[in-house]
């Protein structure tokens, strides 16, 4: 999804909290994010 694979160099680990905020707002800051 969003252009990226599953592969393993291509995830990321993110904390669950993060994760929530990545799904749920408008995506305006997930660079900050990640």
């Amino acid at each position: 999804r969003n252009g990226g694979s599953d592969e393993i160099k291509n995830l990321r680990l993110v904390h669950s909290e993060c994760h929530r905020q990545l799904h749920s707002g408008d995506g305006g800051n997930k660079q900050q994010i990640l």
